[in-house]
């Protein structure tokens, strides 16, 4: 599974995501 890394409200956030697994999801 490819790990997501994001920035969120000025934290960031990483998680492990299926490939077609929505942001709005995770």
């Amino acid at each position: 599974m490819p790990t997501v890394t994001m920035n969120v409200n000025g934290k960031d956030v990483s998680g492990e995501v299926e490939g077609r697994t929505l942001l709005v999801e995770f």
